[in-house]
């Protein structure tokens, strides 16, 4: 099949907005990772490696880099054998379905790996419903958190500490030194002075278990300690920007303005 010039012009044009479609949100993150602004604000205020270096530094981050490479190698090692064995196949031997075969092996390495991956998380994880991990079984969030017993007849237990896990061993994080709980995926950020310490859960599991006098959340991915709220700094359009003692500085989400009001006595 022949195609004309201006069809491969047009079909050039395509291509590459599909790619930059693909790759441009990949790229964004990329250059903020560099913003000095900590609400990320855009266009970046300033260039930092403050964000690569508390990644370096975060035992979660260096445990999913471990992850990465152990998954690669092991991957690498069976798609060689199973892709040799495939490709002596498809050369060697005519058989009905050899061109669909062919096809379904080479449409993998076309895709960007971003797609096929967020493809094979979505078939496990919401079709399937089969919790993933290095091992193939996710730790039940559950596992990660002590709870703390009742505080007297009729009141409510909340959380006082949580369970940080690693390959190695676990570690016991007391939510009174927590200055704020940022959502990442499957997991928890719990930010505790210069530390960062990883959980899988999420925030709506978690949020009813902290204590409502204690936490309040101001975005749909952060939850923050009321005592560590230094400063209300006012944006645009009448947002807020929430400075913490600590010297982060979190966005405010205008759906939850009101919470962080009522929690801080004053209207908003």
């Amino acid at each position: 099949m022949r195609l004309s010039r201006s069809a491969k012009v047009v079909l050039g044009i395509v291509t590459a907005l599909v790619f930059l479609f693909i790759y441009t949100p990949l790229l964004l993150v990329v250059v903020n990772s560099f913003n000095a602004d900590r609400t990320f604000g855009w266009p970046p205020k300033g260039f930092t490696l403050e964000w690569w270096g508390k990644a370096f530094d975060s035992p979660g981050v260096r445990e999913a880099v471990v992850s990465s490479l152990w998954v690669a190698v092991v991957s690498t090692i069976i798609s060689l054998v199973l892709g040799t064995l495939l490709a002596i196949s498809l050369q060697r031997y005519e058989f009905f379905g050899r061109d669909v075969i062919n096809l379904l092996v080479i449409l993998p390495i076309a895709l960007p790996g971003v797609v096929t991956g967020i493809a094979l998380n979505n078939m496990f994880t919401t079709i399937l419903g089969v919790p993933l991990s290095l091992l193939g079984c996710a730790d039940d969030a559950e596992a990660q958190v002590l709870e703390l017993g009742m505080r007297g007849p009729g009141q409510i237990a909340y959380l006082a500490r949580m369970v940080v896990k690693s390959s190695r061993s676990a570690t016991v994080v007391e939510l009174a030194s927590v200055d704020w709980i940022e959502a990442d995926g499957d997991y928890l950020e719990l930010h505790a002075g210069s530390k960062v310490h990883l959980v899988r859960g999420t925030l709506s599991a978690l949020e009813p278990r902290l204590d409502p006098r204690e936490f309040v959340r101001i975005h749909r991915s952060t939850i923050v300690r009321i005592s560590r709220v230094k400063e209300l700094v006012p944006q645009l359009h009448g947002d807020y920007v929430v400075a913490l003692s600590s010297g982060a500085r979190l966005r405010l989400s205008r759906s939850y303005r009101a919470r962080l009001g009522a929690a801080l006595g004053a209207e908003l």
